[in-house]
């Protein structure tokens, strides 16, 4: 019998909070519907043997272990051999809510291609509700496309979506990229879809941990960051799809704004990305403040940096926070 969804979980060296994803996810009744591919990315440490146990515990449970090749090519790997009429992707520190299936299940009986929900993000042992609307509802697939380039209230990470596998036919993940890998390809699964449904409801627990944090503040996943919303945008203005400039000018904003936090000989290596995000951003700027899909807080940080205010910023930020401690 076809299992009715594949659950994907690339891992890599998460021995800490596995166990937490596995047993949310078995909690769920799931009546042999859901099969679980564990994708072992090489992990060094407890992991790979965590996966093992689950497997021979439980038979919708399969485990591979490879060479660590990255997140994109696990994800590559879980999505060829998984046999699910759809696809869920859970990442292994996080978990999903004990109703899950049971919100999710109806949906997929009606054949809607995309499903997306709420989450929780937790932070220092404190929980956030993250909410798109008040109620449950079809998106209109336009309104979805301009939402994820803005990425502000319906999010790339796949971890928020269950979608139909076929919406993935010729679509890899480019396993040269090893951050935002999900937002490289959301846009393109999203122009296959036909229906696209929303619950209003948590369904997921999203964990942010300080090695994570470190990792995105990186200058170079910020300008690849960039780079892709960029190259996102030019493809969506190519499928006479009305995108908002937005999203690539936040990015081109946070590169300037990681450029004036790094020190002098990475600046000189970041100088002419950094020179292009500025004058994206100063031909903008009444784009930018004319625009109601910007936060207040936001047009006032593009206006510090067409000022060339940000570093005076930063810096003062940092003088009122050590008084603050």
């Amino acid at each position: 019998m076809q299992p009715l969804i594949s659950i994907i979980i690339p891992i890599f060296n998460v021995q800490e909070y596995i166990e937490k994803c596995f047993d949310s996810i078995q909690e769920q009744d799931m009546q042999n519907e859901v099969e679980i591919i564990c994708i072992d990315d090489g992990s060094s440490d407890k992991s790979g043997i965590i996966c093992d146990k689950y497997s021979k515990m439980y038979k919708n449970f399969k485990v591979i272990h490879q060479k660590n090749k990255g997140v994109s090519s696990a994800r590559n790997l879980g999505v060829k051999i998984s046999n699910g009429k759809y696809l869920a992707w859970i990442d292994p520190d996080d978990y999903i809510d004990k109703n899950w299936y049971k919100k999710i299940r109806p949906l997929l009986e009606k054949d809607i291609d995309i499903i997306f929900y709420d989450f929780f993000e937790i932070k220092n042992g404190k929980k956030k509700i993250k909410k798109y609307l008040s109620e449950s509802k079809f998106i209109d697939k336009d309104v979805f496309l301009n939402e994820i380039t803005l990425d502000q209230r319906i999010y790339n990470q796949l971890w928020q979506k269950v979608l139909k596998k076929t919406l993935m036919n010729n679509i890899v993940f480019p396993e040269n990229v090893t951050f935002m890998e999900d937002y490289a390809v959301l846009d393109k699964i999203a122009l296959n879809a036909k229906s696209i449904y929303y619950i209003s409801t948590p369904l997921y627990f999203y964990r942010i941990r300080e090695k994570s944090l470190t990792k995105f503040n990186s200058i170079k996943k910020t300008v690849n960051s960039y780079l892709m919303a960029e190259e996102r945008y030019k493809y969506l203005l190519s499928k006479k799809k009305n995108i908002s400039k937005l999203g690539y000018l936040i990015q081109a904003l946070n590169v300037c704004i990681q450029y004036n936090k790094i020190k002098q000989e990475e600046q000189i290596k970041n100088k002419e990305i950094y020179n292009k995000c500025k004058i994206e951003i100063n031909k903008n700027i009444w784009y930018i403040f004319i625009s109601n899909e910007c936060s207040l807080s936001i047009k006032l940080k593009f206006l510090l940096c067409k000022m060339g205010l940000l570093k005076l910023a930063l810096y003062l930020k940092k003088i009122i926070i050590r008084r603050d401690l």
